[in-house]
C-alpha cells in the first residue's frame, strides 16, 4: 500500500475555452512520482461512440481532451453497467468518468468503476472501489527461460532425467516431467536464487570492488573489478530473460525448456510422438489446459465481453502442430474460396477489398435492391459439435484412422479457469474447440465449410438471390473464420429465403445499417468519413497512455514509433486510404510524443514531422510519412492482387469480374475508390515486380509480374496463347520446350 496518493476532483466548464484552462491546469498538477486519480464531470466525451443523438461531437474538443490525458500519462478507468452517464431528452452522453495514471494502476490494478442507476438528476452517479489482492497460498511451478543461462542447469536436468521409469511412451514422458518439477524447485532455491537479490550483491560488489582498486590500482584488483562487472551483466542479462517470459503452461514447463534440452529429452518425446500415432490416448497431462479470460472490449461488463484462451501443454500442442502440418495444404482444394481464414495463400485483406467493392455497388443504377448482410457467430469455437466436425472430416475426404486421432486430442481435454492467478476448477467439456491450439482453427474452418456450401447451393437453386453487380461473377459471401458477410437482393421475398436459411442453421442475421466493421475495417458506401477512424485514434493512444514518457529519450521514443506505433495503422493503409485530416491526427500525436515534456515543461519542437520523416541517409529518423506507406500499400494490393493464388477470389474478381488485366485497364469515373487507386499506382508497381522461375507447375495468373523484368526478347506478354492456360515449363513463346532449356537461354 502506497504511503500516499492523489486525487482531483474535477467539474469542468461548457466551452471549449475554459476548459482548455482546465487541462492545462491539470498539466501542472501532474508530477509523474505517485498515484493519481481523476474523477467528475469532465463535460466532453473522449470518443464519438460516447455518444448517441444530437449532432456529431466536435472532434478539436475530443482532441484537446485526449491531448491532456497523453500529456499527463492518464488512461480510462473503464466501468460497469450503463455506456451513458448523462441523458436529456434523446441526447445520451458519458461526460462522468475516472481517469487514472500508470502508477495507480500498478498500486491498485483492482480497482472498479460502477454506473448506479440515475434518480432524480440528470446525472447518473458513479461508484469507486478498490480492492487488495485476493491471492493466497503457494505459486504453481513455472519454468523460467532464465535458468538455461545457468552452468549447471543441464547437469541438474540430466541428473533427474537419467533416473529410470517403469513405462513407455506418453506415461514415461509424462512421469519424468513431473519428477523434475521437484528437481527444479530445489535446484532454484539452493543453487539459482532470487534473481533482484543477485543483482543487489552484484552491484555491491562491484562498488566495493572500485573502491579496492581507487586505492590499490594492482592487477589483482582489477581482475576483481572486471569480474564483479561481468558478475553484473550477466544478472542483469537474466533479469532481462525474466521479463521476457510468456504466459506458462498448466504443467509449467514452456518450449523454451524443450528447445534447449532437446539433447537430453529429445528421445523420450520422439518415443511418446510415436506412441501417440500408434494408437494410445493421451495422458491427461498431456491436454490438460487453463483457460483465461481476455476482455474483448475497453469496459468488460458481461461474461460475453470476454474471450477465453487456452494455454495448452507443450506436448499436446506438438501432436496438434504434427495434424495439422499434413492438413493444412489441403484446405485450398477442400474449402470455398469465399472462406479466408487459415487458408495458405488467401489474405484477409482481398476480404475487404471485395466487400468494399461491392458496397461500392449498392443504389447504384441497375444495382438496386441490393442488400449486405453481417453475420458473426457468436461464441463460434465454443459451440463446434464434435459429431457434426467428424461427419464434415469424413465428407471431405479424412480417413477414419486420422479421425480417430483428432478424437483423442479434442474429447480428452481437461480445463482449469485461471482466476486472479490461480487454477480453479478441473473438468471436462462436451463440445467446443480451444482457442490456443494449433489444430483449431483448422477444423473450425472445415466445421464451418458446411455454411459456405449451404449458401452456395443455396444460391444455385434460387438465381433470384444473386447481387446485382457491373459484373458477371457471381459472390454470395466472404468468410474469414467466423465473420461473414452476405450479399444479396434485398426485396422481402429473397430476405424470407435467407432468414428461413438462417434458422435452418440455428443462427440468426443482426441486421445493421453501413457502415458496419468488417475484420477490423470500415465497410461504408459513399465518402469517407473521419468518424469510421475513431478506433483507431483510440488504439494509439491507448498504447502511448501506457508509457512512461517522462523516462524515455528520444531514441527510445524514436523505437517505439518505428516498432510499435507505426505498424498499427498498417493493416488499414492495405485495404482503405483514410481522409487526409486523418492521417494528420495520427502524425501529430507521433510529433508530440516524440518530443515529449519533461515535468511540466514542454519541450521545443526543433523539427517539423515531415523533416523527420525523410529518409535517413538525408537527414530524416522515420522510416517515412502516411502517404508514402499509403502508397506502398496500394502498390502491394495492385501487384500483389494479379499474382495471388488461383484458389482465392480477389484473382477471379480483376481477370473476370473486371474482364481485364490490371496493367491493361483504364477505370471509368463510377469506379470505386479501391480500383481507381490500384489502377493510378499500377506504374509504379510495374517497376517492382519480378518473378522466380520454379518447376513450371504454377499457372500463368502466379507470373503475370514476371513479364514486366524479363527482357523483350522473352516477353510473355507478346504470347498470343491466353496466359490463362498457359505454364512456364510447357509454352514459351509459342512453341513447347524444355524449361532447363529455356533457363540456359535465359
Amino acid at each position: 500500500m502506497p504511503q500516499s496518493f492523489l486525487c482531483t476532483w474535477v467539474y469542468a466548464k461548457h466551452t471549449r475555452a475554459e476548459r482548455r484552462e482546465l487541462w492545462d491546469a491539470l498539466r501542472n498538477i501532474d508530477q509523474g512520482v505517485e498515484p493519481w486519480l481523476l474523477g467528475g464531470d469532465f463535460n466532453t466525451v473522449l470518443y464519438t461512440s460516447e455518444r448517441k443523438g444530437g449532432a456529431s461531437p466536435k472532434i478539436r474538443t475530443m482532441e484537446d481532451f485526449g491531448d491532456m490525458m497523453l500529456d499527463c500519462g492518464l488512461q480510462d478507468a473503464g466501468f460497469e453497467g450503463t455506456q451513458f452517464t448523462w441523458s436529456r431528452n434523446r441526447l445520451w452522453q458519458r461526460l462522468d468518468r475516472f481517469i487514472y495514471s500508470h502508477i495507480w494502476n500498478q498500486e491498485f490494478p483492482f480497482t472498479r468503476i460502477q454506473h448506479l442507476t440515475r434518480n432524480v438528476s440528470d446525472h447518473c452517479p458513479l461508484l469507486l472501489s478498490v480492492y487488495q489482492d485476493g491471492r493466497t497460498g503457494p505459486a504453481p511451478f513455472r519454468f523460467q527461460n532464465m535458468w538455461t543461462k545457468h552452468h549447471t542447469f543441464k547437469d541438474c536436468v540430466s541428473t533427474s532425467w537419467q533416473q529410470p521409469i517403469n513405462g513407455r511412451g506418453m506415461f514415461k514422458l509424462q512421469q519424468k516431467l513431473y519428477r523434475l518439477k521437484a528437481a527444479l524447485k530445489k535446484w532454484n532455491f539452493e543453487v539459482f536464487g532470487n534473481i533482484f537479490q543477485n543483482i543487489t550483491k552484484a552491484e555491491q560488489n562491484i562498488k566495493i570492488a572500485e573502491q579496492a582498486y581507487d586505492a590499490n590500482p594492482s592487477e589483482a584488483n582489477l581482475i576483481a573489478m572486471n569480474r564483479a562487472t561481468a558478475e553484473l551483466t550477466f544478472a542483469l542479462s537474466v533479469e532481462e530473460c525474466y521479463w521476457k517470459q510468456k504466459a506458462a503452461c498448466p504443467d509449467g514447463f514452456s518450449a523454451h525448456f524443450f528447445q534447449n534440452c532437446w539433447d537430453i529429452i529429445g528421445e523420450d518425446l520422439y518415443e511418446a510422438v510415436l506412441d501417440f500415432f500408434s494408437g494410445s490416448t493421451p495422458p491427461k497431462n498431456f491436454t490438460t489446459t487453463t483457460i483465461v479470460l481476455i476482455p474483448k472490449t475497453e469496459t468488460p461488463s458481461t461474461w460475453k465481453d470476454f474471450r477465453p484462451i487456452s494455454l495448452c501443454n507443450v506436448t499436446g500442442k506438438i501432436l496438434s502442430k504434427l495434424i495439422n502440418t499434413q492438413m493444412a495444404p489441403l484446405l485450398p482444394k477442400i474449402i470455398s474460396p469465399a472462406q479466408s481464414g487459415f487458408v495458405q495463400g488467401r489474405l484477409i485483406s482481398d476480404n475487404i477489398l471485395l466487400a468494399q467493392e461491392l458496397a461500392h455497388c449498392l443504389g447504384k443504377n441497375g444495382c438496386m435492391n441490393n442488400t449486405i448482410f453481417k453475420l458473426d457467430m457468436e461464441k463460434a469455437y465454443d459451440r463446434v459439435n464434435w459429431n457434426f466436425l467428424y461427419l464434415m472430416l469424413c465428407k471431405v475426404g479424412f480417413p477414419t484412422v486420422w479421425i480417430d486421432m483428432i478424437k483423442k486430442l479434442i474429447e480428452n481435454c481437461w480445463f482449469s479457469i485461471l482466476l486472479n492467478g490461480e487454477g480453479v476448477g478441473f473438468f471436462k467439456s462436451t463440445r467446443g474447440l480451444r482457442q490456443g491450439d494449433p489444430l483449431s482453427p483448422t477444423l473450425f474452418v472445415i466445421a464451418a465449410e458446411c455454411l459456405s456450401r449451404g449458401l452456395e447451393l443455396l444460391y444455385q437453386q434460387q438465381p433470384r438471390l444473386t447481387f446485382l453487380s457491373k459484373s458477371n461473377l457471381p459472390i454470395s459471401h466472404l468468410a474469414f473464420a467466423d465473420d461473414i458477410v452476405i450479399f444479396s437482393k434485398g426485396t422481402r421475398r429473397e430476405l424470407k429465403i435467407l432468414m428461413d436459411f438462417s434458422n435452418n442453421m440455428n443462427k440468426c442475421f443482426r441486421l445493421k445499417l453501413l457502415p458496419i466493421t468488417y475484420l477490423g475495417a470500415p465497410i461504408f458506401k459513399g465518402n469517407k468519413k473521419g468518424i469510421l477512424f475513431d478506433d483507431l485514434i483510440q488504439k494509439i493512444r491507448n498504447k502511448i497512455t501506457g508509457w512512461e514518457k517522462a523516462l524515455l529519450s528520444h531514441g527510445g521514443r524514436l523505437q517505439l514509433i518505428k516498432s510499435v506505433l507505426s505498424a498499427m495503422p498498417t493493416y488499414l493503409l492495405q485495404v482503405l486510404k483514410p481522409p487526409k485530416y486523418v492521417m494528420e491526427r495520427i502524425e501529430r500525436i507521433f510529433n508530440k510524443f516524440f518530443w515529449g515534456h519533461l515535468g511540466d515543461q514542454r519541450k521545443l519542437i526543433w523539427s517539423s514531422w515531415d523533416s523527420i520523416c525523410y529518409p535517413t541517409e538525408e537527414g530524416g529518423l522515420v522510416s517515412g510519412e502516411f502517404k508514402m506507406w499509403f502508397n506502398l500499400s496500394s502498390l502491394k494490393c495492385g501487384g500483389g492482387s494479379e499474382t495471388r493464388t488461383r484458389f482465392g477470389l480477389i484473382s477471379c474478381w480483376i481477370n473476370t469480374v473486371k474482364a481485364v488485366t490490371l496493367f491493361t485497364v483504364k477505370p471509368s469515373y463510377i469506379a470505386s475508390a479501391n480500383w481507381k487507386r490500384m489502377c493510378r499506382n499500377r506504374k509504379e508497381a510495374e517497376n517492382h515486380l519480378f518473378g522466380a522461375l520454379g518447376k513450371g507447375n504454377s499457372p500463368s495468373g502466379l507470373i503475370t509480374g514476371l513479364a514486366t523484368n524479363l527482357c523483350t526478347r522473352y516477353s510473355l506478354s507478346t504470347l498470343g496463347t491466353p496466359l490463362q492456360s498457359m505454364r512456364i515449363g510447357k509454352t514459351i513463346l509459342g512453341i513447347t520446350a524444355n524449361f532447363k532449356k529455356f533457363c540456359q537461354q535465359m
